[in-house]
This record gives structure tokens, sequence and C-alpha cells, in this order.
């Protein structure tokens, strides 16, 4: 009779819900509310319909729009806010507030519960004396319960089984559900007709102070006492039925529904809506049982279906798709353009290499044409010395040679030996400037060779001192003989007869005595440690350089103006026509030639003159000691930047 009361009680609850509006003065003119199809009579007569009552009651100008769904639907419609607030078991609110962003406003709390986190539980219940002693005996026997949809009692049961591993094939081939109507499940075991009944906690002791049942007459498995609950139950509690809100509700609703529930009284059966804490157990239920939201699709899959059910998933990969189609294409021509780019570029380079290497070519062309002049006039000037020499010892020897025709003298034989060994001796000298200019026009590999400083600076002076400049000049030479460097002796030779006469000029104003020409040499470098070469150890000396510095005392009007210090920088080809007629340029490439340099100071006072100082690399060997000829065989000539001079 009870459960026929509750079944009509909860048609007109629902009724009633659906069918009266309501308005309020501080909540939308609409608020649309899902109802979850299997909360049981109990909750809609016991509950639901008095929470609507009170929220219309609360609210008068507010219509509150109710809408029955299934779990899956009732999933589906949070997801896509089409309801604003709803009622659902605590399994499924804990899968919408993960996976959609549902809110809790209350958990309905029964009068006897002290914590609204553990408010609903299943009671397997069996008589007393049963064979049925455990949870693992129950699969495959008589079973009762009230509904194959209620969570708090049948699904709660499943999920007791699964934990266990009980549902097995056949574990369900004798269930028996009462659709709340009578008899009670727990009035099915007392009369035999059934082994074991599911029902919710608290129904047994309900019944026992009822005097429906006796007390002892029924046992529950897996009896278990929770504190703050004083029902015996078969599984761990879980929340009671949640009333939520969907994510996006606003807040002044969701604050309102908060404050009308949570304020309200207790029902008439003492439940009173209170806040629960863990749904995370509850939750875990529908994914293990894989209902609900996690029911797998088991009608005939059709296009309709597929598409409402992922549409969305849908839509995103078709717009992932049509961005990645339209990246490609950028892409791809992004691409084209930076590939024509590319190549322009590519073809750009290579026209401007070309141009570059023509442009090398006709530099180094007349880089060789300038040398080339400014060895002609090298010549032009060089050569006149020894051909001056050549004609005025052909002429001796042509005076000689008359006077020994008139009177025989044994004395003038020698006399013209020596002036034809001179004359040989200056042709000689003719014929290697010739070479040494003609091998610059070939632009030839130059074939350097050891050149002792001290004999170099020593010819360089007597070259000197036979021209015109030479004449009351003193050159004192400071030398030591141990120096020697690789080179082209000619080339170095007239090097410093050049800077020999540049100095000379630069005192032409000093009288002569007072003309002097300082030489000195020194070497300069760092010895590296010595190292191992197969079994022996040698030791290698680090690059050394030898540096010539010649300097004079200049004018006695004063030192060298700045504009002209500062253009031996750069120098050019003397313009004076009784100057060396061959340029500081020309001396300079001689001496970068043998991967020295060239530098300018002034003197210190009370000098006028300049230094110029010639930085030539040594000969660094792997002996200490050269070959005995001199020359550079077996011997490693390392030219390379000082470390400190």
């Amino acid at each position: 009779m009870r459960s026929r009361i509750l079944v009509l009680g909860s048609i007109f609850a629902l009724l009633g819900a659906v069918l009266l509006p309501a308005q309020a003065a501080d909540l939308p003119p609409e608020v649309r509310i899902g109802l979850q199809d299997n909360l049981g009579p109990d909750f809609l007569i016991e509950s639901f319909a008095p929470t609507m009552r009170l929220l219309r009651g609360e609210h008068p100008e507010t219509r509150f729009r109710t809408t029955i769904y299934t779990p899956e639907a009732l999933s589906r419609a949070v997801r896509e806010r089409r309801v604003d607030a709803f009622f659902a078991d605590s399994a499924l609110f804990g899968v919408l507030q993960l996976e959609s962003g549902a809110q809790q406003i209350a958990a309905r709390t029964p009068p006897y519960v002290e914590d609204p986190s553990k408010a609903a539980g299943v009671a397997v219940v069996v008589r007393r004396g049963s064979p049925i002693r455990t949870l693992s005996d129950v699969p495959g026997k008589r079973i009762a319960s009230e509904a194959p949809g209620d969570f708090s009692t049948w699904l709660a049961f499943r999920g007791l089984l699964n934990g266990i591993g009980a549902l097995e094939p056949g574990w369900n081939a004798e269930v028996r559900f009462t659709g709340y109507m009578p008899p009670d499940p727990i009035q099915l075991v007392q009369q035999a007709a059934v082994d074991v009944a599911v029902v919710p906690a608290c129904r047994l002791e309900s019944l026992v102070a009822m005097n429906v049942v006796r007390e002892g007459e029924l046992v529950v498995l897996g009896d278990s006492v929770s504190d703050g609950f004083p029902c015996r139950h078969s599984a761990p509690l879980l929340p009671d039925i949640v009333f939520g809100v969907s994510t996006g509700t606003s807040a002044d609703l969701a604050s309102t529904l908060s404050v009308t529930l949570l304020g309200a009284k207790p029902f008439r059966a003492g439940e009173r809506w209170r806040i629960a804490s863990d749904f995370t157990k509850a939750a875990d239920l529908y994914r293990e049982l894989r209902i609900g939201p996690y029911r797998p699709v088991t009608e005939e899959p059709t296009l309709l279906h597929f598409w409402q059910r992922y549409k969305r998933w849908i839509i995103a990969v078709f717009l992932a798709l049509m961005l990645l189609a339209l990246h490609s294409v950028a892409a791809e021509r992004l691409v084209e353009k930076r590939t024509r780019a590319l190549r322009a570029a590519i073809a750009e380079k290579e026209r401007a290499a070309a141009t570059a290497r023509e442009a090398r070519e006709r530099l180094t062309q007349l880089e060789r044409s300038s040398v080339v002049s400014g060895l002609s006039s090298m010549f032009a000037h060089e050569v006149r010395q020894p051909l001056s020499a050549v004609v005025a010892y052909a002429g001796g020897i042509r005076m000689a040679a008359g006077r020994l025709g008139k009177t025989p003298s044994p004395e003038l034989g020698p006399t013209l030996v020596s002036a034809a060994d001179r004359l040989i001796d200056e042709a000689e000298r003719v014929s290697d400037i010739v070479e040494r200019v003609r091998s610059y026009a070939k632009a030839g590999a130059r074939r350097h060779r050891r050149v002792e400083l001290a004999g170099l600076v020593a010819r360089a002076r007597e070259i000197f001192g036979h021209g015109s400049l030479g004449e009351g000049v003193d050159v004192r030479i400071d030398v030591p003989d141990t120096l020697s460097v690789s080179g082209e002796p000619l080339e170095l030779e007239l090097v410093l007869v050049n800077l020999f006469r540049n100095a000379a000029a630069a005192m032409t104003d000093r009288p002569s005595g007072k003309r002097r020409i300082l030489v000195k040499a020194f070497e300069c470098g760092e010895v590296l440690v010595p190292e191992a070469s197969g079994n022996a150890k040698r030791a290698r000396f680090a690059p050394r350089f030898a540096t010539l510095e010649v300097s004079d005392e200049g004018s006695p009007d004063g030192p060298v103006a700045e504009e002209v210090f500062r253009r031996l920088s750069t120098p050019v080809k003397s313009l004076k026509p009784d100057s060396l007629g061959l340029g500081l340029h020309i001396v300079r490439r001689i001496v970068e030639a043998h991967g020295g340099s060239l530098a300018f100071r002034r003197a210190a006072p009370p000098s006028n003159g300049l230094t110029v100082q010639i930085r030539l690399p040594m000969l660094v060997s792997e002996e200490k000691n050269p070959a005995p000829d001199g020359s550079l065989e077996n011997t490693t000539a390392r030219l390379s930047e000082p470390t400190s001079c």
C-alpha cells in the first residue's frame, strides 16, 4: 500500500512541477530545470515536489520549466547548456562536474545522516541461515530489487559485484524488479520467493521498526557500519541526489538558488538540502559500469546518430583540416616565393662573384702593370749608375790601351784586368736588374734563399756610396752577423739602397759631415716548448722576426710636417727629380712580398729625422744550425706574425 501511494504521489508531483509556473524579480523570466528519470518515487514525493513548491513560492515571478531526461540525455543537455539547473544522482553529477564543469547547489540529506557525502547506500539482504554468506555467492541466485536504473540500489549493487569480479555471464539470470510496487523486495525474501533483496540502506531497519520484519529474521551481506550513519549497508556510502547548475549559468541565478535551498526548513520527512564534498567514488561507478554517458552504442549506427553524437568533433576535425589545407597552400606559395628569391639571389651572387673575379683579374693586371711601371722607373734610375761605371771603365780601358800602344808599360796590365773585372761586375748587375724587372712582368714565383743581413746591409751601403747622394753621408751599421732572413737578395738590396737615398735626400740641407744614417738590426719573438718528433725530441723555434731600422737626422729647419708624415702611411711615388725614382709603394710591396711589414716613426728629440722600420721573418729550422752551404735544403721556414717585438 505504501509503495502504491509513493507512485501516485510522484506522478502528481511531476505534473505539478512541470505545469505550475512562477516568476521572481531577482531571477530570469524562465529557469530550465532537468530531472533525471530514474530517481525513484521516494525522492519525487518527499524531496522534488516540496523543492519546486519552495522555489515557486520564493520566486513567484519566475517560470520554472521542468524537463525529464534519461541519464544520457541529461548529460547532453548539461553539456549543451539546454538546462540551467538539474536534479541527478550523485554518480551522474560527479561525471558532469568533472567533464562538463557542472556545479553543486546542494545535496539531499536524510535527517539521520551527519555527513552529506555519506548519505546513501545499498543493503543486500538474505534470510538468516541462507547458504548465501558473501557477496560472491549472489550471482546466479534469485534477486529482487525495485528498478534497474535506481542508482542508490541496483546500480550501486552492480558496482559492488563488479569490484569483486562477480559480473560474469548469467549472474543476473533470475532478477525480478518490482517497479516500486508491492510486495517489497524484502517481503519477497521473507516469502522465500527470492533469495536476495537489493534495497536502499535503512529500508530493513524501517520495516523492523514497523513490525513488518522480525528482528534478526534477515541479515545484510557485507554488513558494514559507518560513523554518522545508523543503518547497516553492504557498499561504501555515497552522496544522495544532487541539485546542480550547468556551466555558464549566471552567478546571480546560482547564488539565488543556493540561498533558497540551503536556507529552507527540513521537509515533512526530515530531508533537507546541504553541501556534499566528495563525488569521486560515485562518478567512478558510471565509468566502471559503462552506463549513462559512458554507455557504449549498441543499436545499429546511422549517419544521423553518428552526426548527433560526434558533430562537435567532426566540425573541429573539419576546421582543423581546412586550416591545415590553407596552411599547406600558404606554405607552398611561400616556399615557391622563397625558392624564386633564393634562385635570384644565387644568380645575383654568381654574377657578383663573376664581376668580382673579373675585377680582381683587372686589378691584378693593373697592379702588375703598376709594378712593372715602377720597376721600369727603378730600372731607368738603377741601371744609370752601373752603366756610368761601365762607360767610365770602358773609357779608362781605351785610354790605357792607347797609352799602351804608344808606350808599352808593364804596370798597365793589372790595371786593365782590374778595370775589366769591375766592368764585368757592373754589367752583371745591369743584367740582374733587367732579369728582376722581367720576373715582375711575368709574375713568376720568386725563389727565396738565405740572406745574411750584415752582408746585405754592407752591399747596400757600398752601392749607395757610389752615387751622388752618398757623398758626405756617414752610414753607421749595427747589425749582428747571426741574423738571416729568407728572401730575394737583389730586391732587399734595392729596398735598402732606396731607403738610404731617401734618408740622404732628407738631409741635403745639412753640411757634409753632419749627415748621418744609422742602420740597426735586432731579432724578436719567443721560442716554443720543445716537442717530440718520432722517437727523438727536437727543439722547434717559434717564428722570429728580424727588425731593420734606418734612421736619419732630418732637415735642420725642423721635423717633417704632420701632413707629410701621414702620407707616409699611404705612400705614392716621389715627385722629386733627384729622388729615388722608386716610390715607397714599390718598397712596401717588396717588403710585404717577403712576409714583412714597413712602418715609420719620428726620431726622439732633438733629432728632426725619421726612422723606417722593416720587419722580416727570420729563418726558423728544426735544427739550431742550418745546412753548411747556407742553402735552404732540409730547412723548414715558418713565416708568421710575431708573438712580441
